[in-house]
């Protein structure tokens, strides 16, 4: 089953559509409240995890028939989805711009703020390692630093990171 984000089909508003695999057949659809700003499946638990602009966050089955929603207090719009599991269970991280959050389908465990934009997030051997981007004074993309951010992914205690990288603007050639 193949699960395709389709905004233009109004007029019950945003929604998400899901279609078959085998010739496109089209299967169900849910609409949200806002629009969806980031998207994942979680083949495991067979579930669709969407953020919406209104930093929502819903946990469907793969048949969009039934679902959770939950606020995390990310302060922003959900620019990427995570999903792990710890003792059978769905554990959701969702990361903005400036917070991200860990989730159960029934509860937020934990919100954190994030030093920088979150460029990317990946939770391995039960931590969350969010790379983040700082602009410097310039303000450009070409010129700030990257680092790394340790979480506990469980409790969301926070552990030693380090610099990635630097770099800097010279100004037109």
């Amino acid at each position: 089953q193949q699960i395709r984000v389709d905004q233009d089909h109004r007029p019950s508003g945003p929604s998400i559509a899901s279609y078959s695999l085998e010739g496109g057949a089209f299967r169900s659809r849910i609409s949200l409240d806002d629009p969806v700003s980031a998207l994942q499946y979680d083949p495991c638990f067979g579930r669709v995890i969407a953020g919406t602009h209104a930093g929502s966050v819903y946990i469907l089955d793969q048949d969009l028939g039934s679902y959770d929603r939950l606020e995390p207090g990310l302060e922003g719009a959900p620019c990427m989805i995570r999903s792990f599991h710890v003792r059978k269970e769905l554990h959701v991280v969702a990361a903005a711009q400036k917070r991200v959050a860990c989730m159960t389908p029934a509860r937020v465990l934990w919100s954190a703020s994030i030093d920088g934009m979150c460029a990317n997030a990946l939770v391995m051997d039960s931590k969350l390692y969010i790379t983040a981007w700082m602009p410097d004074a310039c303000g450009g993309i070409d010129s700030g630093s990257s680092s790394i951010m340790v979480f506990d992914a469980l409790s969301g205690e926070g552990r030693p990171g380090a610099p990635l990288f630097g770099t800097y603007a010279f100004g037109p050639l």
